[in-house]
């Protein structure tokens, strides 16, 4: 992906802002680092629906004043 210069700076603002770092992953790494998609991504992709769904079933969830859903806790 090829960038223009202004645009590379805007990006590059942009995920600082989101408290995001970036990475330059040389040519040719994907192989050496593809077990992380296995092993860590893979976990979180398993975890994460199961979690939402019980966080968004019905009667799991309190309510604030005005009606609406509870943000949920971090733990």
């Amino acid at each position: 992906m090829c960038l223009t210069s202004s645009e590379h700076i805007l990006a590059k603002k942009c995920f600082k802002e989101a408290k995001t770092h970036l990475a330059v992953i040389p040519e040719g790494l994907t192989s050496q680092l593809q077990p992380l998609n296995v092993s860590i991504n893979k976990l979180f992709k398993v975890f994460m629906p199961e979690e939402w769904n019980k966080w968004m079933g019905p009667g799991n969830h309190d309510l604030i004043p005005t009606g609406r859903m509870k943000r949920p806790t971090i733990t």
